[in-house]
């Protein structure tokens, strides 16, 4: 990995951590404020039957292009920190400006570190502080 590659993915890695927590944000609320519409017992017409069809599309699409989303974010997510991961050494802390494209994390200094566990597993710890020094 050339270091061109390794600021992208540490960025990929940065950007995907918070779009991630964002997106399960997004899909959490969406679900808790909208339930499927309910299956009226009868339909007096047809367009009571196509405004429940398309209640129900609606309803099914957004919940779709949320959950499409998040997995989205999350396979970058788990490629940028399995690629981080595969030069990081374990247990060993890793000191990032980002130096991305995203505004909203301009200036931000970062602190990468993944930790062993029982099974050889290595989550990501990602702290984030005020300016870059």
């Amino acid at each position: 990995m050339d270091i061109e590659q390794l600021h992208k993915t540490v960025n990929q890695l940065v950007e995907s951590y918070h779009d991630r927590h964002r997106a399960r944000g997004e899909l959490t609320s969406f679900r808790s404020s909208n339930e499927p519409p309910q299956e009226p017992g009868e339909f007096p017409g047809l367009q009571a039957l196509l405004d429940f069809h398309e209640e129900q599309r609606t309803y099914e699409d957004t919940l779709q292009s949320l959950q499409d989303e998040l997995a989205r974010i999350e396979k970058a997510y788990d490629q940028a920190e399995e690629a981080l991961a595969s030069v990081l050494p374990p247990n060993r802390m890793l000191h990032h400006d980002y130096d991305g494209e995203r505004e909203e994390f301009a200036g931000t200094h970062i602190t990468i570190t993944f930790r062993t566990l029982q099974g050889g597993r290595h989550p990501t710890i990602i702290e984030f502080s005020g300016p870059a020094s």
